[in-house]
């Protein structure tokens, strides 16, 4: 991948064509943080792996970290959700998730959060707009647990302040 970070904090960089099997252009987690960042073109996972990689290939979340005022853009997976951005825990806040894809026409999650898929912790104040599956079918935000607030897709999402279409 890109960038691993456990601590530390990683400003103004730009990540670029990256593959792994997740967390491809940037895997942050501990006390982890990613400042105005721009990560395009990262690609992670294939069917082959079973349920064991492909999960975020633009950033991969955990523990506290924070990402604040990036832009993941164009990158792909091939079979699992989050392709833009996976969030089990942490603060995904003020970024952009955009024009990112699965590779494939659906997957064992049916195409849940191609731009962000939150397992936990907190997304605020983004935008995700333009993540397809291969078969076109748009899924910008998906969660499964945590909170989202003052955020905006052209889809529906349940929270506070959130902009998006009903369903």
């Amino acid at each position: 991948g890109g960038v691993g970070m456990n601590a530390g904090t990683v400003v103004d960089c730009v990540i670029s064509n990256y593959q792994f099997s997740s967390g491809s252009g940037a895997w942050v987690e501990g006390t982890g943080k990613l400042l105005r960042c721009d990560i395009s073109k990262c690609r992670a996972g294939n069917r082959t792996e079973a349920y064991t990689g492909g999960l975020g290939a633009g950033i991969r979340m955990s523990g506290t970290a924070l990402v604040e005022d990036c832009t993941v853009r164009d990158c792909t997976s091939s079979y699992f959700p989050g392709v833009g951005v996976y969030v089990l825990a942490g603060t995904l806040k003020n970024s952009r998730i955009l024009n990112n894809r699965m590779t494939t026409t659906t997957d064992g999650y049916g195409n849940e959060g191609l731009g962000v898929y939150q397992a936990g912790g907190t997304v605020t104040g983004c935008v995700m707009a333009g993540n397809l599956a291969g078969n076109g079918e748009c899924e910008d935000y998906f969660a499964s647990g945590g909170t989202i607030t003052g955020s905006q897709s052209g889809l529906y999402m349940p929270g506070e302040g959130n902009v998006g279409r009903e369903p």
